[in-house]
């Protein structure tokens, strides 16, 4: 069974830190990781970028799509 988390920054560039360290965990078997993924929005909550490939950008933003209904 997958667990999802949520951290949220007040930068991108922290969130951009914290996703190299977790990549790092992961190359020492630290920890165990599906995917990790930065996203950023605009001061009016719409998805500016996110750091995923194309399908992966799909998924995201059909879940952000509903959790802002």
């Amino acid at each position: 069974m997958s667990d999802l988390v949520v951290i949220g920054f007040e930068d991108e560039h922290t969130a951009f830190e914290m996703r190299a360290e977790l990549v790092k965990l992961q190359k020492e078997y630290l920890i165990e990781m599906e995917d990790v993924v930065v996203v950023s929005k605009d001061g009016k909550g719409k998805v500016l970028k996110t750091s995923l490939t194309i399908d992966k950008e799909e998924e995201l933003q059909k879940i952000l799509d509903q959790t802002e209904s």
